[in-house]
Protein backbone atom coordinates (compact mmCIF):
# COMPACT_ATOMS: atom_id res chain seq x y z
CA UNK A 1 0.00 0.00 0.00
CA UNK A 2 1.22 3.28 -0.90
CA UNK A 3 1.08 6.58 0.76
CA UNK A 4 -1.77 7.61 -1.44
CA UNK A 5 -3.86 4.62 -0.42
CA UNK A 6 -3.20 5.27 3.28
CA UNK A 7 -4.20 8.91 2.96
CA UNK A 8 -7.32 8.06 0.96
CA UNK A 9 -8.22 5.42 3.48
CA UNK A 10 -7.81 7.84 6.36
CA UNK A 11 -9.73 10.57 4.61
CA UNK A 12 -12.33 8.04 3.42
CA UNK A 13 -13.14 7.03 7.00
CA UNK A 14 -13.44 10.64 7.95
CA UNK A 15 -15.80 11.26 5.02
CA UNK A 16 -17.88 8.22 5.98
CA UNK A 17 -18.24 9.57 9.54
CA UNK A 18 -19.26 12.95 8.15
CA UNK A 19 -21.82 11.23 5.90
CA UNK A 20 -23.28 9.42 8.91
CA UNK A 21 -23.41 12.68 10.82
CA UNK A 22 -25.00 14.41 7.84
CA UNK A 23 -27.51 11.60 7.45
CA UNK A 24 -28.44 11.91 11.09
CA UNK A 25 -28.70 15.66 10.85
CA UNK A 26 -30.46 15.70 7.50
CA UNK A 27 -33.29 13.43 8.51
CA UNK A 28 -36.41 14.89 7.08
CA UNK A 29 -38.55 16.69 9.59
CA UNK A 30 -42.15 15.74 9.79
CA UNK A 31 -44.15 18.49 8.31
CA UNK A 32 -46.54 20.13 10.71
CA UNK A 33 -49.90 20.41 9.13
CA UNK A 34 -51.26 23.87 8.94
CA UNK A 35 -54.34 24.17 11.10
CA UNK A 36 -57.46 25.29 9.37
CA UNK A 37 -59.70 28.02 10.70
CA UNK A 38 -62.24 25.41 11.76
CA UNK A 39 -59.64 23.48 13.75
CA UNK A 40 -58.45 26.67 15.46
CA UNK A 41 -62.01 27.63 16.31
CA UNK A 42 -62.71 24.13 17.59
CA UNK A 43 -59.72 24.20 19.89
CA UNK A 44 -60.78 27.64 21.17
CA UNK A 45 -64.27 26.32 21.89
CA UNK A 46 -62.85 23.30 23.70
CA UNK A 47 -60.82 25.60 25.91
CA UNK A 48 -63.83 27.79 26.60
CA UNK A 49 -65.96 24.75 27.41
CA UNK A 50 -63.36 23.49 29.85
CA UNK A 51 -63.22 26.91 31.50
CA UNK A 52 -67.01 27.09 31.79
CA UNK A 53 -67.40 23.58 33.21
CA UNK A 54 -65.01 24.48 35.99
CA UNK A 55 -66.99 27.61 36.93
CA UNK A 56 -68.84 27.30 40.30
CA UNK A 57 -72.20 28.42 38.88
CA UNK A 58 -71.98 25.76 36.19
CA UNK A 59 -71.26 23.17 38.85
CA UNK A 60 -74.28 24.37 40.85
CA UNK A 61 -76.48 24.15 37.75
CA UNK A 62 -75.35 20.59 37.09
CA UNK A 63 -76.08 19.63 40.69
CA UNK A 64 -79.53 21.22 40.51
CA UNK A 65 -80.32 19.39 37.27
CA UNK A 66 -79.31 16.09 38.85
CA UNK A 67 -81.47 16.80 41.91
CA UNK A 68 -84.39 17.65 39.66
CA UNK A 69 -83.97 14.41 37.74
CA UNK A 70 -83.92 12.45 41.00
CA UNK A 71 -87.03 14.29 42.17
CA UNK A 72 -88.87 13.37 38.95
CA UNK A 73 -87.94 9.72 39.48
CA UNK A 74 -89.27 9.85 43.06
CA UNK A 75 -92.48 11.50 41.91
CA UNK A 76 -92.97 8.78 39.31
CA UNK A 77 -92.53 6.13 42.02
CA UNK A 78 -95.05 7.91 44.24
CA UNK A 79 -97.46 8.15 41.32
CA UNK A 80 -97.12 4.40 40.68
CA UNK A 81 -97.86 3.66 44.35
CA UNK A 82 -100.88 5.96 44.25
CA UNK A 83 -102.16 4.10 41.20
CA UNK A 84 -101.91 0.83 43.11
CA UNK A 85 -103.77 2.36 46.07
CA UNK A 86 -106.46 3.78 43.79
CA UNK A 87 -106.95 0.35 42.27
CA UNK A 88 -107.40 -1.12 45.73
CA UNK A 89 -109.81 1.68 46.70
CA UNK A 90 -111.97 1.04 43.63
CA UNK A 91 -112.95 -2.33 45.05
CA UNK A 92 -113.36 -1.05 48.61
CA UNK A 93 -115.07 2.26 47.76
CA UNK A 94 -118.64 1.05 48.25
CA UNK A 95 -117.88 -0.61 51.57
CA UNK A 96 -116.17 2.54 52.87
CA UNK A 97 -119.23 4.69 52.13
CA UNK A 98 -121.45 2.06 53.76
CA UNK A 99 -119.29 2.11 56.91
CA UNK A 100 -119.40 5.90 57.00
CA UNK A 101 -123.19 6.01 56.75
CA UNK A 102 -123.80 3.38 59.39
CA UNK A 103 -121.42 4.99 61.89
CA UNK A 104 -122.18 8.71 61.53
CA UNK A 105 -125.74 9.06 60.23
CA UNK A 106 -128.84 9.64 62.28
CA UNK A 107 -132.16 8.02 61.50
CA UNK A 108 -133.43 11.15 59.74
CA UNK A 109 -130.35 11.36 57.56
CA UNK A 110 -130.69 7.71 56.63
CA UNK A 111 -134.33 8.35 55.66
CA UNK A 112 -133.20 11.23 53.44
CA UNK A 113 -130.73 8.95 51.65
CA UNK A 114 -133.48 6.35 51.17
CA UNK A 115 -135.81 8.97 49.69
CA UNK A 116 -133.17 10.29 47.30
CA UNK A 117 -132.21 6.76 46.24
CA UNK A 118 -135.86 6.10 45.22
CA UNK A 119 -135.98 9.24 43.07
CA UNK A 120 -133.16 10.66 40.94
CA UNK A 121 -133.00 14.00 42.70
CA UNK A 122 -134.92 16.06 45.25
CA UNK A 123 -135.03 19.57 46.64
CA UNK A 124 -135.18 20.49 50.34
CA UNK A 125 -138.93 21.37 50.44
CA UNK A 126 -139.83 17.95 48.95
CA UNK A 127 -137.78 16.17 51.62
CA UNK A 128 -139.24 18.40 54.34
CA UNK A 129 -142.80 17.51 53.24
CA UNK A 130 -142.03 13.77 52.97
CA UNK A 131 -140.38 13.56 56.42
CA UNK A 132 -142.67 16.20 58.03
CA UNK A 133 -139.76 18.37 59.20
CA UNK A 134 -139.04 22.04 58.62
CA UNK A 135 -137.44 23.14 55.36
CA UNK A 136 -134.44 24.59 57.22
CA UNK A 137 -133.92 21.34 59.13
CA UNK A 138 -134.08 19.40 55.84
CA UNK A 139 -131.53 21.80 54.29
CA UNK A 140 -129.19 21.35 57.27
CA UNK A 141 -129.35 17.57 56.99
CA UNK A 142 -128.87 17.70 53.21
CA UNK A 143 -125.83 19.96 53.56
CA UNK A 144 -124.36 17.63 56.20
CA UNK A 145 -124.76 14.69 53.81
CA UNK A 146 -123.22 16.78 51.04
CA UNK A 147 -120.23 17.68 53.28
CA UNK A 148 -119.77 14.00 54.10
CA UNK A 149 -119.44 13.34 50.37
CA UNK A 150 -122.61 11.27 50.04
CA UNK A 151 -124.65 13.74 47.97
CA UNK A 152 -124.09 16.01 44.99
CA UNK A 153 -125.67 19.45 44.53
CA UNK A 154 -126.86 21.06 41.34
CA UNK A 155 -128.60 24.40 41.11
CA UNK A 156 -131.25 25.33 38.57
CA UNK A 157 -132.45 28.87 39.12
CA UNK A 158 -133.25 29.24 42.83
CA UNK A 159 -133.77 25.52 43.39
CA UNK A 160 -130.91 23.36 44.71
CA UNK A 161 -131.28 19.70 43.73
CA UNK A 162 -129.61 16.91 45.69
CA UNK A 163 -128.76 13.48 44.31
CA UNK A 164 -126.68 10.53 45.43
CA UNK A 165 -123.01 10.93 44.61
CA UNK A 166 -121.74 8.58 41.96
CA UNK A 167 -118.60 6.67 42.88
CA UNK A 168 -115.97 7.63 40.36
CA UNK A 169 -112.84 5.68 39.56
CA UNK A 170 -109.54 7.35 40.37
CA UNK A 171 -107.25 7.78 37.35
Amino acid sequence: MGLFDAISKAFGKKEQKEKQIRIQVKRPRQKQQKRTKEQLMLSEWKGELERLTQHPLTQAKLINEKLLQDLYVLLEQINDKLDVLNTKLDGAGIERIGQKTSQQLSGGEQKILDLISKKDRLIAPEIANALKISRSNASLKLNKLFDMGLLEKSQEGKEVYYQLKQIKKFN
